[in-house]
């Protein structure tokens, strides 16, 4: 089960971007191509829009490939699944 933080936008749909621990935001640099030569014309600050599901999509899809492979087992003691490693 996962719980998601943060989806990307608010209640009133205003979109939320990810924040250091002071409270600014985070960026990242994105490359600008040039389209004939394919080189890197320059680079774009961007924020990153806080939202988590990307990441519990990809923990059960990884989840999912260590059952399919039998690395997963069922802890009856306290009803949760572990992954074998």
């Amino acid at each position: 089960m996962a719980i998601a933080d943060a989806v990307g936008y608010d209640r009133r749909g205003k979109t939320i971007y990810r924040k250091e621990q002071d409270g600014t935001e985070i960026v990242h640099d994105v490359p600008i191509y040039d389209s004939n030569t394919d080189s890197v014309l320059r680079y774009s600050e961007e924020r990153i829009v806080a939202n988590d599901l990307p990441h519990i999509v990809s923990d059960y899809l990884r989840f999912r490939a260590n059952l399919t492979a039998g690395k997963v087992h069922l802890d009856k003691a306290e009803g949760v699944y572990r992954v074998l490693e």
